[in-house]
């Protein structure tokens, strides 16, 4: 094989490996700006993840489930607003339940009669529209 035909080769397989990637680039041209994401250590061993939107303001806070105080000192009554509806499913072991206020909605999951995560969703028209992953 001569040197040509070598580079020409190695130029289509870097440019098949790069069109078969997904970078930061299109990501950003298709879908916009990531949504900003920190963990905080509240205790040891207990974690928080906070994603945030545009503004940086808080859109959505994933908490371990068992932790009502920390839920209750980063979310208290007062910020909640209003209590509205009340919701479980149950699914064979699984249940899902889900508390909705005025300004967020509190979902909390559990599998096997053990609690496995509580998810905040903030109502501020400036977050995405997701739905709670468990």
């Amino acid at each position: 094989m001569t040197r040509a035909a070598v580079g020409i080769v190695l130029l289509a397989v870097s440019s098949w490996t790069a069109f078969g990637q997904v970078d930061a680039y299109r990501l950003r041209a298709k879908y916009g700006l990531p949504l900003g994401r920190e963990t905080f250590a509240v205790l040891p061993g207990i974690e928080i993840v906070v994603d945030y939107g545009l503004g940086w303001q808080a859109c959505r806070i994933q908490l371990p489930s068992g932790t009502k105080e920390i839920l209750d000192d980063v979310v208290p009554l007062w910020v909640r607003g209003k209590e509205g509806t009340r919701m479980t499913t149950r699914s064979g072991t699984n249940s899902f339940s889900v508390v909705d206020y005025e300004r967020m909605t509190i979902a909390e999951s559990s599998s096997g009669g053990v609690a496995t995560g509580i998810i905040v969703t903030f109502k501020d028209p400036a977050c995405p529209k997701a739905s709670p992953e468990f």
